[in-house]
């Protein structure tokens, strides 16, 4: 992968990982899981 590509996949990891610690602060179970599933479906 050249620079730019490797900085938005890790962009992308980063901000899953961010939403997923929002959302289990929130107990959103479900939404979780749908946010998973988006962001296999982007990468």
């Amino acid at each position: 992968m050249n620079g730019l590509t490797f900085d938005i996949a890790h962009l992308l990891a980063g901000g899953l990982v961010l939403v997923s610690f929002m959302m289990l602060y929130q107990d959103r179970l479900f939404a979780l899981i749908n946010v998973f599933a988006l962001h296999a479906v982007v990468l």
